[in-house]
């Protein structure tokens, strides 16, 4: 069920046009600004990842929050888990073997997972309680687990998210979704009356 929903919203993502990618993109970013989810109090760090390909934008948001002094951290992966740097600006980034930009370990200094309040997480596919399917290799739910008071939050377009994603244990489900349309809180078990 998962792999049949992640290629099928996969293949929905990719065959997006670079013109709507850009405006949804621009949406995502005033929405994030409208939301005050980067009003981080002094000394702790706003967590995102560098966007690739037609994922949701988040360039414009990383580079807003790093010129007002807000602490951004970049994820880089590593076999099998994901190691948090500082941002230290875009040229202390470095292609991965995928071709995604990631935070080079000799400019940037690795970052206290204590102080991290918000982690804008990534994802293919989202539902309205939080459930999310990545790209499969478990990163995101390995890692988040590190930062249990840190606020999560999926970034993606409308057309991501489906009417259910199924989760098991180790899944972890976001706090919120932001999208082009806003910033919405998921709806819990307890939400639902389960």
């Amino acid at each position: 069920m998962k792999s049949q929903l992640r290629h099928k919203f996969l293949i929905q993502r990719d065959s997006m046009k670079k013109q709507l990618t850009e405006a949804l993109g621009a949406r995502i970013h005033a929405a994030f600004d409208a939301s005050g989810l980067g009003n981080i109090p002094p000394g702790q760090s706003v967590m995102l990842y560098a966007s690739f390909r037609n994922e949701a934008d988040t360039w414009g948001i990383i580079d807003d929050l790093y010129r007002s002094g807000v602490s951004v951290v970049l994820p880089r992966t590593r076999k099998t888990d994901l190691e948090i740097y500082e941002y230290q600006g875009p040229e202390s980034l470095a292609k991965s073997r995928f071709g995604i930009l990631e935070p080079d370990p000799q400019t940037c200094p690795p970052a206290d997972l204590s102080r991290i309040a918000l982690v804008i997480v990534p994802g293919v596919v989202f539902d309205r309680r939080g459930g999310r399917i990545g790209f499969g290799a478990g990163y995101y739910d390995r890692f988040l687990p590190k930062v249990p008071d840190a606020r999560k939050v999926g970034l993606c377009y409308e057309s991501q998210i489906a009417e259910e994603v199924p989760c098991g244990k180790m899944d972890v489900r976001m706090d919120a979704l932001l999208t082009e349309k806003g910033l919405f809180r998921c709806q819990t078990q307890s939400d639902t009356g389960r």
